[in-house]
């Protein structure tokens, strides 16, 4: 019985590992490279390039 409860304790552990690496880990280089370039390239709407009203 003495293995089985270690043996279950070590499970539930690798799992808990597990979950704690897909949530803490950073993305890959590739896809931050591209979230860094979406927020640079994202439009503010006094950058916009519609015309503005000059009374």
């Amino acid at each position: 019985m003495n293995i089985m409860k270690s043996t279950v304790i070590f499970a539930a552990g690798a799992l808990v590992g597990a979950a704690a690496v897909l949530l803490l880990t950073t993305p890959a280089g590739k896809q931050l490279r591209e979230q860094i370039k979406d927020m640079v390239t994202e439009e503010t709407p006094s950058e916009s390039n519609e015309p503005t009203k000059e009374e």
